[in-house]
């Protein structure tokens, strides 16, 4: 497992990182400001709903357990592919699905984010081809549906975690990085492409897992990014280890190559989390051994 940390895009007042060297990323950082990170080929944007007060069973949750808004520019000849998600309350959906249609952009999945959460949210994903101009104006454009002006330039929160929780939780799920009092630990496949075709079978699967402290123990979210016939071979394992599952998602991963996204959350003691992730990488092994 490899870790890209937990990187947080709040316009130009925050987190800056490299652009990629192509033409027409100016339009970018001239629209939406510093990209949080250029690898390859691909810019990406992250911005965090840090607009929300969300609540789980009564819970706070910190806007880094997956709350955020992310947008990847990956640039193929003159022109931008653009793979979106959009962290929603549901009055908002209607409006960000019009203006989705307005500049003709596919819409790829509506699902549930979480489980029991206060308020309610959904996660929108979409995809677009076009001018970097054109796909800048457009996210431009979504994030002011959400107010962008009253809440993007929240600054990065300054909560750390407990002491004891964060020791406990770095030995027991090693590469993670720390953003707030949130962990994440990005997942990654032997191949930077996430198709059934690009892994190795005896790899854990690519995702994000997103771990809080909370009353009595901790909250895990989990995305793991699958093909079709691996998610219906693997799913049973979520249910095996106390790990409920969210949403499943068919997602585009450009041209005709598709993946699902399995989305999970469990909560419990760190020691019990750590053995439900640790088991899940051991049944993937068997599961998969000699494929």
């Amino acid at each position: 497992m490899k870790s890209a940390g937990l990187g947080t895009f709040i316009l130009s007042l925050a987190l800056t990182g490299p652009l990629i060297a192509a033409s027409g990323t100016d339009s970018f950082e001239k629209i939406l400001g510093p990209a949080l990170e250029g690898m390859g080929i691909t810019q990406i944007y992250e911005v965090p709903r840090a607009d929300l007060n969300v609540l789980v069973s009564g819970i706070p949750l910190d806007p880094g357990m997956s709350l955020i808004n992310r947008f990847e520019f990956t640039q193929e000849d003159q022109k931008f592919h653009l793979s979106g998600r959009l962290v929603l309350i549901d009055g908002e959906i209607p409006k960000e699905l019009e203006v989705l249609a307005k500049h003709h952009w596919k819409v790829n999945g509506l699902s549930h984010l979480l489980l029991g959460e206060s308020p309610s949210l959904k996660c929108l994903q979409f995809r677009a081809l076009g001018p970097s101009t054109e796909l800048a104006e457009g996210v431009e454009e979504l994030l002011g549906v959400m107010g962008r002006s009253t809440w993007s330039l929240t600054p990065v929160s300054s909560v750390v975690p407990d002491p004891e929780f964060q020791k406990q939780a770095e030995s027991l799920f090693t590469n993670g990085r720390w953003k707030g009092p949130v962990l994440r630990l990005d997942l990654e496949a032997s191949s930077n492409t996430v198709t059934a075709n690009s892994k190795e079978p005896e790899d854990p699967p690519s995702g994000t897992l997103y771990l809080q402290a909370i009353n009595h123990g901790a909250l895990l979210i989990g995305d793991l990014f699958l093909s079709s016939e691996e998610a219906v071979k693997f799913y049973p394992s979520l249910q095996e280890n106390q790990l409920n599952l969210i949403s499943w998602v068919r997602e585009s991963t450009g041209g005709s190559g598709t993946v699902c996204r399995l989305r999970f959350m469990g909560r419990g003691s760190l020691e019990d989390l750590a053995k439900s992730w640790g088991a899940l990488q051991d049944q993937w092994k068997v599961l998969f051994a000699g494929d």
